[in-house]
């Protein structure tokens, strides 16, 4: 009974707070300079590529009233833009190459994954998988908003946090549970947000604004459920031994050299045969799946991120990776892509 009188109240707040979020939206997406509106729907689907993935957006059948707005702004590294169709669609999205957390304020969603299924209203809390396609069909009336987040940005705030490199992608839950607490803190971050950029004037203060941004990461990161919880929730990311921890460092300052197991265990100061124990109850893999993973990882970012003379030779090499079609090989085993085809994409 106290359980369902709590979950009750929960809701209702979520409600109070939806309601304050569509009027601070309204007033701060106002003052949003970066605005991209069409009535076509291929032009749409095209403009949505250019800004977040591939996809294909479809309009219901009879709708003629479709008309996309899309209004974006900037706070640090973070970026918040609304988006509405004003018909009933259904948008079938590739993975983005970065976090993008969608928050229901108005109307409806379902949304359809390889995993699960979720058709929720006011308050439907939704994160973009970065590994698998997604389906969603959204009410003629439904408005959200988008907080995207670079994915370094929170991944290098998740590895703060537990202590060590991460040795797994980052993954978190498709959905908030409705009338969870996760849920209504998050709506109340993101109220916060929405009511400083409505505020009038300029948002000159670098020190508020990097403090906003890195509130928004430590609430996703401790209230959001993510695939790192559960170590976290044991203690996980506190009782990896000193001779791991000294091992992580060393492999992440010297990635890109020839590094063996002995030479590692003899840093570490421990034999091979500890050293490869400690991993695995630690971190669940060995010392050099790990030291693999760091490197195909600091490699895509490096692609993600590089310049127009980049070359994929040159990149695998500063990560560590002497031979290039292993190396092609391992990456797309593990991306799904060839290095070619993310260097093509930046």
């Amino acid at each position: 009974m106290t359980h369902a009188f709590g979950t009750a109240s929960l809701i209702d707040a979520t409600s109070t707070i939806t309601s304050l979020l569509r009027q601070q939206a309204s007033t701060a997406l106002a003052r949003a300079s970066d605005v991209i509106q069409t009535s076509d729907a291929v032009e749409a689907s095209r403009l949505l590529q250019s800004q977040y993935s591939s996809n294909r957006l479809s309009v219901d059948a009879g709708e003629v009233n479709f008309d996309m707005q899309l209004h974006k702004l900037a706070l640090g590294k973070l970026e918040l833009a609304s988006l509405r169709f004003g018909a009933p669609v259904t948008l079938e999205q590739s993975p983005t190459e970065f976090l993008l957390v969608s928050t229901q304020i108005d109307g409806r969603a379902n949304i359809r994954s390889h995993q699960s299924s979720q058709d929720g209203g006011t308050g439907l809390v939704m994160i973009d998988s970065q590994s698998a396609p997604i389906q969603k069909h959204f009410s003629s009336d439904s408005w959200r908003l988008h907080l995207r987040v670079p994915l370094p940005t929170i991944t290098a705030k998740c590895a703060e946090l537990d202590g060590h490199g991460l040795n797994e992608p980052l993954v978190f839950q498709s959905t908030l549970d409705t009338g969870s607490h996760a849920q209504t803190r998050w709506l109340s971050l993101l109220n916060m947000l929405v009511t400083y950029l409505a505020a009038p004037g300029e948002l000159r203060n670098p020190f508020l604004i990097e403090s906003m941004q890195e509130m928004v990461l430590l609430l996703m990161l401790t209230e959001l459920p993510h695939n790192y919880q559960e170590r976290w929730a044991r203690g996980g990311h506190d009782i990896s031994p000193r001779h791991v921890k000294r091992a992580e460092a060393y492999m992440h300052e010297y990635a890109g050299d020839a590094l063996t197991l002995g030479a590692i265990a003899q840093v570490a100061g421990v034999s091979i045969r500890a050293l490869s124990e400690g991993f695995q109850r630690s971190l669940r893999t060995s010392p050099m799946q790990y030291l693999r993973e760091l490197r195909l990882q600091g490699a895509r970012r490096e692609l993600l991120e590089a310049g127009e003379y980049a070359r994929v030779a040159d990149v695998a090499e500063r990560w560590g990776f002497t031979h290039l079609g292993r190396f092609g090989a391992a990456y797309r085993e593990r991306f799904d892509e060839l290095p070619s085809q993310t260097l093509r994409r930046t």
